[in-house]
């Protein structure tokens, strides 16, 4: 009976130690599970945040690149509009200094035709001139024509008056 007695002894012993021992590690397993879970619900929000923070960065990067591009748009526009403004500038400047060219040359053409005119005049005046002198020479050659034949006639009537007794 002292056998069984030690037996029973030990064995309840073993027990009291297994069941301390298994509270003790459930305790200290339930204690670990609840760090790890806090442990893994931090790292959980860190990752979400982290994510997050990822997700942040990306639209402000999306958004600075959306500015860049827009930025570069405009500019290329702006630059687009200034070289649209040059090129009709310069057609501009070409039509008005093709259109001051080609009234230049009609003014020349205009004085020429003045010039040709005025000589024309001229010449027509010095041939009327030269006609109206020649008249007047004609008409004074004739009067003078006149007036010696008249003297001659004159000149004979004394003479055969004076032929006359």
């Amino acid at each position: 009976m002292k056998k069984k007695y030690i037996y029973s002894v030990l064995f309840a012993s073993f027990l009291f130690v297994s069941s301390c021992t298994d509270t003790i590690s459930e305790n200290i397993d339930n204690d670990d599970l609840g760090k790890d879970r806090e442990r893994m619900e931090m790292d959980r929000e860190r990752e979400r945040m982290e994510n997050e923070r990822m997700q942040m960065e990306k639209q402000r990067m999306e958004m600075e690149g959306m500015r860049e591009r827009e930025r570069m748009q405009m500019e290329k526009q702006r630059m687009e509009a200034e070289k649209q403004f040059e090129r009709e500038r310069v057609n501009s400047d070409e039509a008005r200094i093709k259109r001051d060219k080609e009234f230049q040359k009609e003014m020349m053409a205009f004085e020429e035709d003045r010039m040709e005119m005025e000589k024309e005049m001229m010449n027509l005046r010095l041939q009327y001139e030269k006609d109206l002198m020649k008249m007047q020479l004609d008409h004074e050659a004739e009067l003078y024509k006149i007036r010696i034949e008249g003297e001659a006639d004159l000149f004979e009537a004394q003479k055969g008056l004076q032929s006359q007794p």
